[in-house]
């Protein structure tokens, strides 16, 4: 598990630090799209996938799978990645891989 606490749903995993690895990554999911998409197109799907995270099926898929609800969308979003960008080079950076 690379959370930094055990997950309900798999309460029987331990973490990586449990585990004596000093390390925590979250395994997220996101949609994207293309360059040059107008203002009115972006609010369409930030409107279709905020009313789907409300729902009470996403809400009950979360408790199931015992994800974390880690919803953003537009600039926050960006910026999530932005920072993903720069951990994950650094990362790579520390394994000698890049």
């Amino acid at each position: 598990m690379t959370s930094p606490e055990r997950v309900e749903a798999l309460k029987d995993v331990p973490t990586l630090k449990e585990k004596g690895i000093d390390l925590e990554f979250a395994n997220w999911r996101g949609v994207v799209a293309p360059p040059g998409l107008s203002a009115e197109d972006k609010q369409v799907w930030i409107d279709a996938f905020t009313k789907m995270h409300e729902s009470a099926s996403w809400k009950a898929e979360l408790e199931k799978r015992g994800w974390v609800d880690a919803f953003s969308t537009g600039d926050e979003f960006g910026t999530f990645l932005k920072e993903q960008d720069t951990q994950v080079a650094q990362l790579l950076q520390t394994l000698g891989l890049a």
